[in-house]
C-alpha cells in the first residue's frame, strides 16, 4: 500500500513541475487537496476560505494569500498558489539557498481548521534558473567512452478499470485478477486497486457528473396485477325520491250478486221524546251547555261552567277557567295567541312540547322601554370556559342525538339562565287535568334559557379582541425597539 502511494505522489509532484515551468512566472505553482469533515467525509459543493502562508523553516511568514474558493462534488479543490501575484511579491524568498514550507488553513460555517504544514518540493524553485547569472562556457572536453549496458529494468504496472461496486465493503475479498485492476466506488467516487494481496485506495477517480441523457423509450406494460382485497363496506346512501306512482292495475271482475236477506221484523214504535234543548236568555242551553246567538255582532258562542268558545266574523276566541280567573286565547286569519299580554304560558316544565317547528327565528321582546335595573353582565370568557358542553340522549323519546349543557353544572356558573322547577303536591291536582298525569321525574325538574346565554357569549368575544388588541399592541412595540 505505502509503495503505491509514493508512486502516485511522485508522479503528482512531477506533473506540477512541469506544469510549473511552463509558466511565464516561474514564482507560482498548482495546489490541490480533498477536504473533509470530522467525520471524513467530503465536503460536496461547500463555500470555503482557504489561507495559504509560504513560510521559512523557522516559522516566518514570507508570502500569504487568501482564496474564496468552492469544492466539487468531490470535496475537492484545486488553485494555483501566487496567480495573482507578481515577482516582487517574493523578494523575500531565496528558493535556491533555503527549505520554504507552505502553511494551510480552511474555513467554513464559522470554522477554521489548520490543514497543516509541509515543505515544498520541485515546483517553485524552477525560479532559481532565471536569476543564475551565466558564466564564461569553458572548453569542450573530450568524448567519453562508452559505457556499459545497464541492467533490464523491472516491468512496470499500469493501472486498469474492472467495473464498479458500491462501497468498499462489496470488493471481493479473494481476487484472482492482475495487479493494477481498479473498482470504482459509486459511493463516493474513489478508487480501489489491487496490488496482489489487499485492495488500495487511491483516491477519487470518478469525473464530474455528465449531462442527463435522453428519455429512454417507453417500456412494455406489464402483467396486470392481482386483484386487491376487497374494500369496507361503504356508507348507507341517502333515501331515494319516491318513485312514481305505478298503472293501476285491471279491475277484477265482478261478483254475483249475493241473495237478498229476509227482512226484519218491525220494532214498536217509541213514545214521542222530550226537546232537551232549552231557551236562555242568551240562547239556548242544554245540561250547562250554552249557545249563544248575537244577532247584533253575528258572533255565536259555545259556553261551559269551564270554557267559553266564541266564533266571530273577525275569528274565534276561547275562555279557560282556572282558580275562578278567565285565561283567553285568540285564533284569526293571521294570529293564533293569547287575548292578553305577557300572562299565558305555552307549556310547562311539566309538560313539554317534543318540537316547535318554525320557518323563521323566535322573536323575543327586548325593548328598552319595558326594561328597569339595566347594568352590564358580569358573565363572560371566565364563565364561558367553566361550561361543559356535551352529547347526549334522551332516555325516552326520540333518539336523535344532542348537543347541549347540564343545568345543574350552568346553575354552579350561570345560575341567571337555570330554572328549577318543584311541582308542591297542592298544586299537582290542578294540574293534573283533561286526562293529564304527572310523573315522578316530572315533578322536579331542571331547564336552561340558552337564548340567554347569547349576551354572554358576545361578551366573551368581546373580551377576547381587547386581549388581542393589547397583544398586538405589544408585539407592534417590541418589533419597532
Amino acid at each position: 500500500m505505502t509503495t503505491l502511494y509514493k508512486i502516485l505522489t511522485l508522479l503528482f509532484i512531477c506533473i506540477i513541475s512541469v506544469q510549473s515551468i511552463a509558466q511565464t512566472n516561474f514564482h507560482r505553482f498548482y495546489y490541490q487537496a480533498v477536504i473533509r469533515d470530522t467525520d471524513g467525509s467530503p465536503l460536496e459543493n461547500k463555500d470555503i476560505e482557504i489561507k495559504l502562508d509560504i513560510e521559512s523553516q523557522n516559522g516566518v511568514s514570507r508570502y500569504t494569500e487568501t482564496r474564496d474558493i468552492t469544492t466539487n462534488q468531490f470535496g475537492l479543490v484545486n488553485l494555483i498558489v501566487g496567480d495573482n501575484a507578481s515577482p516582487s511579491d517574493f523578494d523575500d524568498i531565496a528558493w535556491g539557498e533555503n527549505k520554504y514550507f507552505l502553511n494551510v488553513r480552511v474555513s467554513f460555517d464559522g470554522q477554521t481548521e489548520d490543514l497543516g504544514r509541509s515543505e515544498i518540493l520541485g515546483s517553485p524553485y524552477s525560479n532559481v534558473s532565471n536569476e543564475a547569472v551565466n558564466g564564461t562556457p569553458g572548453a569542450q572536453g573530450p568524448k567519453g567512452d562508452k559505457g556499459d549496458q545497464g541492467e533490464a529494468g523491472k516491468d512496470g504496472s499500469g493501472v486498469n478499470i474492472v467495473g464498479s461496486v458500491w462501497s468498499p465493503s462489496n470488493l471481493p475479498s479473494n481476487y484472482n485478477g492482475d495487479v493494477g485492476d481498479m473498482y470504482v466506488m459509486e459511493i463516493d467516487g474513489s478508487g480501489w486497486v489491487w496490488d496482489g494481496t489487499d485492495w488500495i485506495e487511491v483516491g477519487q477517480i470518478r469525473g464530474p457528473q455528465g449531462p442527463e441523457g435522453p428519455e429512454g423509450q417507453e417500456g412494455i406494460e406489464g402483467p396486470k396485477g392481482d386483484d386487491g382485497d376487497k374494500g369496507d363496506k361503504g356508507d348507507k346512501g341517502d333515501k331515494g325520491d319516491q318513485g312514481d306512482q305505478g298503472i293501476q292495475g285491471i279491475p277484477g271482475p265482478k261478483g254475483d250478486k249475493g241473495d237478498d236477506g229476509d227482512q226484519g221484523i218491525q220494532g214498536i214504535q217509541g213514545p214521542p221524546g222530550d226537546n232537551q234543548w232549552l231557551s236562555s236568555t242568551n240562547g239556548i242551553a242544554y245540561n250547562n251547555v250554552e249557545i249563544h246567538n248575537s244577532t247584533t255582532s253575528g258572533r255565536v258562542s259555545l259556553s261551559s261552567s269551564s270554557h267559553v268558545y266564541q266564533l266571530s266574523p273577525e275569528g274565534a276566541t276561547f275562555t279557560v277557567r282556572d282558580d275562578n280567573t278567565y285565561k283567553y286565547g285568540y285564533y284569526g286569519p293571521d294570529e293564533f295567541g293569547p287575548t292578553s299580554n305577557n300572562s299565558i304560558q305555552l307549556g310547562s316544565a311539566s309538560f313539554r312540547w317534543s318540537q316547535v317547528w318554525s320557518n323563521n327565528p323566535i322573536n323575543t321582546s327586548s325593548d328598552r322601554r319595558l326594561k328597569k335595573n339595566i347594568k352590564t353582565t358580569e358573565f363572560g370568557l371566565d364563565a364561558i370556559m367553566q361550561l361543559n358542553p356535551v352529547e347526549y340522549q334522551w332516555k325516552k323519546g326520540a333518539q336523535k342525538p344532542m348537543i347541549g349543557l347540564i343545568a345543574q353544572e350552568v346553575e354552579q356558573v350561570i345560575p341567571t339562565v337555570v330554572t328549577h322547577t318543584i311541582v308542591e303536591e297542592s298544586k299537582r291536582a290542578a294540574l293534573e287535568v283533561g286526562g293529564r298525569k304527572l310523573t315522578e321525574e316530572n315533578l322536579d325538574i331542571y331547564s336552561i334559557s340558552y337564548s340567554q346565554l347569547i349576551p354572554v357569549l358576545i361578551k366573551a368575544v368581546q373580551e377576547l379582541a381587547d386581549e388581542n388588541a393589547t397583544l398586538k399592541q405589544r408585539v407592534h412595540q417590541l418589533e419597532n425597539k
